[in-house]
This record gives structure tokens, sequence and C-alpha cells, in this order.
């Protein structure tokens, strides 16, 4: 049974010196905006490896190329009732993960210790099959984290083989532009996530600095990233002005690039707050190139009540600005 080890510091994850970084593959019957997974949690640690000295690769089983679909194999039927669904595992098999590290071990490159991240819960076969798949390989420490062990830790204890479950975040690391060098020698993609904002260490939302974040868009697009998805949880009203700020600096950017030629594309996968857009803002979106605004879904459940901080006019003065600026 696996150790668990509760919002570890990163340097308790230190055994050796090269590491192995594994986003899990996915089972599910469906895998809605596939293209846009990106494993965010997983980047940060690998920069932070890199940044002080260690040698790390990174396999990203969920990686997509641009608005290519991720490839699936068919791993089981779900019977319900009088239905049967389809039961599919997406992204690179765990038979061609262990063959890539087969690979790597005939070059002459081993690693010390591997770190493997399951984001959902019901995702958990396919890690579990990765882990014990792993475990046939190398007599080495295997780290599993993300949510899945998060929700479930006795679960990923008792149901994986991995050596260590990791429970909550990993702390120690600072929040930084992800270094796509630990994809070295694969691949990396086209699409990167991308945050304006992080929780410093009394858990306020402070803004990352406009130079920052139009410093690793302009490095990444000149790596061949065509799409940046918005990765914070929730932009909440409150941070009007810094995201003001940060679409002024980055329109600013894109058009002192030469032709042109680099403008990259943004989304906002669901986690704009709808009291957050009026006319200037929505213009500036449409100006920084947002070309995928999904709203937040405003809505806290408690055991006696449902609350909606945003109400149906909030949604309603959002769309109609978003319309003015020039989106369908």
């Amino acid at each position: 049974m696996a150790l668990m080890v509760i919002n570890p510091d990163i340097n308790d994850l230190l055994h050796g010196q090269k590491y192995l970084i594994i986003n899990a593959p996915a089972i599910d019957v469906r895998l809605p905006w596939a293209s846009w997974h990106h494993p965010y949690g997983p980047l940060l640690i690998g920069t932070e490896l890199l940044k002080r000295g260690y040698e790390v690769r990174f396999i990203d089983a969920l990686q997509s190329q641009s608005e290519e679909k991720i490839s699936r194999i068919k791993f089981s039927t779900l019977e319900i009732d009088d239905y049967k669904v389809d039961n599919w595992l997406f992204g690179t098999q765990p038979e061609k993960i262990i063959k890539i590290m087969r690979e790597w071990d005939k070059e002459g490159w081993k690693p010390d210790t591997i770190l493997i991240s399951c984001a959902i819960s019901y995702w958990w076969p396919a890690a579990k099959e990765l882990i014990t798949q792993i475990k046939k390989l190398y007599d080495i420490p295997v780290y599993l984290g993300g949510g899945y062990p998060t929700a479930y830790p006795e679960h990923a204890s008792s149901n994986t083989q991995a050596d260590y479950v990791c429970v909550g975040n990993l702390t120690g690391i600072s929040c930084q532009a992800t270094n796509f060098d630990i994809y070295r020698p694969l691949l990396h993609p086209t699409i990167s996530s991308l945050r304006f904002f992080y929780s410093n260490t009394d858990g306020d939302l402070v803004a990352r600095s406009s130079e920052a974040i139009v410093r690793e868009i302009l490095e990444k697009t000149k790596l061949g990233v065509s799409q940046f998805i918005i990765f914070d949880e929730l932009i909440p009203v409150e941070r009007y002005q810094s995201v003001k700020d940060i679409l002024t600096s980055i329109i600013s950017a894109i058009f002192s690039v030469s032709g042109n030629r680099l403008k990259p594309k943004f989304i906002a996968p669901g986690n704009i707050s709808p009291k957050l857009i009026d006319r200037d803002l929505a213009l500036l979106l449409w100006n920084a190139n947002f070309r995928t605004i999904s709203f937040h879904d405003d809505v806290c459940p408690s055991p006696h009540e449902i609350q909606y901080p945003s109400t149906f006019e909030d949604y309603k003065n959002s769309v109609m600005a978003l319309h003015g600026a020039g989106y369908k």
C-alpha cells in the first residue's frame, strides 16, 4: 500500500538527479474540449526541477497538436439498464509509454524518480495500468499526484502500485512560465496554458506582472505555440483593472511583432466571471485575439441552499458587450 503524503514540499520528492514526469492517459466515455487539456501542474513541477539543475523529461499522454483529436482505443463497454456505453482509453497507451522509456534506457537515460499525474478521479484505471507496467520495468520511486489521489487518497493508495500518493497541492513551487524544454527529446505541443494570477502565501489572488506574461507569450509563440489556454480557475470582477492592464500589454506586444505573423489565439475555458465584462473589456478581449470565451458557472451550492453570485442580467449584459465588440 502506498504511503500518503499531505501537501508535500517539492523537496520531499527529490531522489536522485533524473526525473520523469508523466501526465497519465484517461479512461472515459468522452473527452470534451480534448485539445484544451493542458498539464499545467506537472509542467510547473518540471520547470522548477529544471531551474534547480536536475535532468527532467516529460511524457504527456493527453497531448494534442493544434485542433487534432486525441487518439483513443476501446477499453470496455458499460451496461446501464438497457443502454450500452463504450468506455475509451484516450491518449498514449501505457504500452507505448513503456516503449519510449525502454528506448531512453538503451540510450543511457534512466529516471531516478517518476512523478505521475492523474487529473480526474474516474480516469484512475489508466493511471493504475501505467504504474503497474512501470513497476514491471523499474524498481524506482513512483509518486502519484493530481485530482484523483487528492479526492480519493485511500482508493489511490489501495488500488495502485504507486509508492507515494500525494494529497493536495505540491508546495515550494513559484508561479512562473512553464519551460517546454522538459518535452525534449519529444515534441512540445502547439497549445500552452497561461496564468494571469497566482495565490500568494496568504491565499490572496495576485496578478502576475504584465511583462512576465507578455514575455512568456512571445517566447512560446516563437516555438510554434499558436493557442494559449487561460488556466486561472476564476477571474473575478475584483480583478477587473488587472485584467485590463494585462490585455493592454498583450495587444501592444502582439502588434509590435513584425508583420503580425506570430499573433496567437487565446481561449478562456469557463473561468471569466459574467460580472467582469463590460464594453471596454469586451473590446480589449477582441483586440487581444480571444476567440473562445466561456463564462464561469457562478453557482455556490451549500447544504441548505444554492446561491447565485451572478444574475441573469449579469450574463445578458456581458453577452451584449461581447456582441458589440464583434463576437458572434
